[in-house]
């Protein structure tokens, strides 16, 4: 048994050897990795090795291959040396060719070409009755194309013509009809008929856009498409047989026209130019930094100049100020005194002129020119026609308020509540202020005035204020011895004198103007009224004459009247020249008392009457309308004025 295991022993000897050979062939790596240099092969083991791989095992082989593909690799840094190897021997250039590069011009050239075009209509009358075909369009391009050398004066030298690029595009083609009208006759025999036989030939046209464009190296072609419009334009009757002779079935060329680009307008639209956002845009915050870095040192001070241009400024203001104010305390003290003046004018001239019973002049006749005897209703007329016994009313014996009444200020220029007397502290303020600068252009006989009319003309509001508006403004403007407000008459132009003129004015307005509208006859009384306002304003006509005239003025045109009038004023027209107004009361004291009698300044033949009583009128009427009434031996014509209504007979010649 021993003896058999020596054998065994023997026989295994040999594959252990061939094991260990094998081992020290394919296991190298391990076996060399457990030696003595493990920093060398636990060195890759630092960077971590990919996702895509396995995790390393616990064989020692396997572990030091997952090792070694997982570590990073390097690029390699910059090389500072040449990649070339220097040459010790120097290289030499190619040797310079004996000829130019590019062949010299000979002329000299621009920079850049320069090119002009412009775009053309012509009309040519065709006999076909169509447009070109594609032929046709080839043949007219290039007849037009060989024109430069014709306008443009090339010179003759060789390869001139090429030097400029013509190039003519046709851009669109219309079609139109046109008919002529053959006269058939002779020439002269169409100045002598008025019917002449006309024929009407069928004439077909073509319009033709184009463009013309010219390029050049070596010429200045800007003036070309000029140059060519006016060569075809003088040279009509050329280019039509060229055409002919070409084959184009053109009878006649007419002139060619520039075509004018124009940039289009800009759009007028609500819309944005820009899309709005879909939320609103903020604006960003102002900062609170300052804009720049504050210096370390102190700014210097500002210098003596600038000091004393804001002294000179300062003084100058202060200057201008001192000086207006000065001005508009004499503006105002001025219009304080010609306010006085005038009022104590218009005083002095009414007192001098109307008589102590309200006559003209203190003339008998004149004695009473508005109360006539009969008791009308105050409310009838208004105050025009009647005369205040109370002089507690008109604050005047004589109906006209004294200048210092005049200046009395009006409680409807203050609120409720104020007064004018200045006793309590309270109301001296700018609400005193501004009523004394009204005392200083109320007038009195204005404001009774005012108040007549208003109340008595329908459909006139506003007309009044309107009038004593420009009355006061215009003061500085008028001229008291104007004939405009003086009715034609001189300065001791008397009440009756203006009436009479004013109601002349009236009439012949209504002859010019028979048909005239309300609105024209409105406008008329407004310039009637302007004048009787600046009478009255300048002391030429009392108030109540004046308003009695306005409403007589107003019956005339046939404008309405809140109430009625008394009906005792006869107009009469037709008078010579030189007729008084004595003779008047002489010619009709027959049918009763006159109040009234007077002829306008004017010498047109006008004049007033007026009586007592109605009676006297009718009396009057009844006479003219049998037979004619004489005033110096010359038939005269009577108006009776009524509100709205004018009485006459027209058969004995009234209008």
């Amino acid at each position: 048994m021993i003896t058999r295991k020596r054998k065994i022993t023997f026989r295994s000897r040999p594959n252990c050897l061939l094991f260990v050979l094998a081992l020290l062939f394919v296991g190298s790596p391990s076996i060399s990795a457990q030696g003595p240099t493990v920093g060398t092969t636990q060195a890759p083991s630092i960077s971590p090795p990919s996702s895509s791989e396995n995790p390393p095992s616990d064989a020692g082989s396997t572990t030091s291959n997952a090792s070694a593909t997982a570590s990073p690799t390097l690029t390699p840094g910059p090389s500072f040396l040449s990649s070339d190897t220097t040459s010790l021997v120097p290289t030499e250039s190619e040797i310079p060719s004996g000829a130019p590069s590019m062949t010299p011009t000979d002329q000299p050239t621009f920079d850049e070409p320069i090119v002009a075009d412009a775009r053309f209509r012509q009309k040519f009358l065709v006999g076909n009755g169509r447009i070109f075909n594609e032929n046709e369009v080839t043949i007219f391009e290039t007849l037009y194309q060989g024109y430069t050398k014709v306008f443009a004066q090339i010179p003759d030298a060789a390869g001139a013509e090429m030097k400029i690029v013509t190039t003519c595009n046709v851009d669109n083609q219309e079609a139109l009809d046109e008919r002529r009208f053959l006269r058939v006759g002779h020439e002269r025999d169409f100045h002598e008929l008025e019917n002449t036989r006309n024929l009407q030939e069928s004439v077909e046209a073509v319009n033709i856009d184009y463009t013309m464009t010219y390029t050049s190296l070596y010429f200045n072609v800007s003036s070309y498409p000029i140059l060519f419009q006016n060569w075809i334009n003088q040279n009509l009757e050329t280019v039509t047989g060229q055409m002919q002779l070409l084959q184009l079935n053109v009878t006649e060329a007419q002139t060619a026209s520039r075509l004018i680009v124009r940039t289009p307008a800009p759009t007028i639209s609500f819309m944005p130019s820009d899309v709005p956002t879909g939320r609103p845009t903020v604006t960003p915050n102002p900062s609170f930094s300052p804009t720049g870095t504050p210096s370390q040192t102190n700014s210097s001070p500002s210098s003596s100049n600038d000091n004393a241009v804001v002294v000179i400024i300062v003084s100058l203001i202060v200057g201008i100020s001192i000086v207006g104010i000065g001005l508009l305390i004499y503006c105002r003290k001025r219009l304080h005194r010609r306010g006085l003046t005038n009022q104590n004018n218009a005083t002095k001239h009414i007192h001098g002129s109307e008589g102590p019973n309200g006559g003209w002049n203190g003339s008998s006749h004149a004695k009473d020119e508005a109360y006539d005897g009969v008791e009308y209703p105050e409310k009838s007329y208004g105050l025009a026609f009647r005369k205040y016994a109370d002089p507690s009313v008109t604050r005047d014996r004589d109906g006209v308020p004294s200048p210092i009444e005049s200046r009395v200020s009006n409680q409807s220029f203050l609120s409720a509540g104020n007064s004018m007397d200045g006793d309590s502290g309270d109301e001296a303020d700018a609400t005193q202020i501004f009523a004394d600068e009204f005392d200083q252009y109320k007038d009195q006989n204005l404001e009774k005035m005012r108040a007549d009319i208003e109340g008595n003309l329908e459909g006139c509001d506003g007309m009044m204020s309107q009038a004593v508006a420009r009355a006061l403004i215009d003061e500085d403007d008028m001229n008291f011895g104007s004939t405009d407000y003086l009715w034609g008459g001189d300065a001791d132009v008397t009440g009756p004198e203006i009436e009479a003129s004013a109601l002349g004015d009236v009439m012949d307005w209504l002859k010019r103007n028979d048909k005239a509208s309300l609105e024209e006859k409105r406008a008329f009384m407004q310039d009637t009224l302007n004048r009787m306002v600046a009478s009255v304003r300048h002391g030429v006509l009392g108030p109540s004459d004046a308003s009695r005239t306005i409403h007589e003025c107003a019956a005339l045109l046939g404008l309405q009247l809140a109430a009625e009038i008394p009906v005792t004023t006869v107009v009469i027209s037709g008078m010579r020249k030189n007729v008084t107004a004595q003779d008047i009361i002489d010619t009709f004291s027959e049918f009763g008392n006159v109040s009234t009698a007077a002829v306008a300044p004017s010498e047109r033949g006008f004049g007033i009457l007026r009586f007592k009583n109605g009676d006297s009128v009718d009396a009057a009427m009844k006479k003219y309308r049998k037979e004619e009434v004489v005033v110096q031996d010359v038939g005269v014509q009577l108006k009776v004025i009524k509100p709205g209504l004018l009485e006459g007979d027209t058969s004995n010649g009234a209008h």
